[in-house]
């Protein structure tokens, strides 16, 4: 669902979230932009409101990302991480786990912002249509960084695949059949 305006959204979006969680016991994880990005939508400001209101309702945990995303031409340790400003910003202002999507390519990166920020959880999206599993890469030393070179060819591909994936999957050991998940909290940030 779509919700735009700070003062009824918020209050739609409460009750419908606060009922599921009571009524059938479910953890609640918010998906909301940061940013619409587009003339009269959702601004920054608006968005830590809602997000302050969402947290202090008692909702489990809030993801951040923003509208028309998916940036093309990420880089590891060059313009990575492009929802983390915002994110950590969030993160400093609520109790409530906060999570981050949005061009996390390197390890540096997401320790970095795993130890020096509250953010508690990152998400990972297009690295894993690459490379399934990366975060096992990640945790058994044998990347650093993603494979994803962010052409965002995966959109128009059938199912969502990346169209370098055979690439990778000959240059590195990669279960094939069953992707892998690994979600990770600094000591900070258990």
């Amino acid at each position: 669902a779509f919700i735009h305006s700070c003062r009824h959204g918020a209050s739609l979006l409460l009750a419908i979230l606060l009922f599921h969680s009571e009524i059938f016991g479910i953890f609640i994880d918010v998906y909301y932009n940061c940013n619409d990005f587009t003339y009269g939508g959702l601004e920054e400001d608006e968005s830590i409101a809602i997000c302050k209101r969402l947290a202090a309702e008692g909702i489990d945990s809030i993801e951040v990302s923003g509208n028309g995303t998916s940036v093309s031409g990420i880089r590891p340790h060059v313009n990575e991480g492009y929802f983390a400003e915002f994110a950590a910003k969030l993160a400093a202002e609520v109790t409530t786990p906060v999570m981050v999507v949005g061009g996390l390519r390197s390890r540096e990166k997401m320790e970095d912002l795993l130890n020096s920020t509250n953010i508690a959880l990152l998400s990972l999206s297009r690295p894993l249509l690459r490379e399934p599993n990366f975060p096992n890469l990640l945790k058994n030393g044998e990347a650093d960084e993603s494979k994803c070179v962010s052409c965002n060819a995966c959109y128009s591909s059938t199912e969502h695949r990346c169209i370098l994936r055979s690439q990778t999957v000959a240059s590195r050991s990669c279960d094939r059949t069953r992707p892998s998940m690994a979600v990770a909290g600094s000591e900070a940030n258990p």
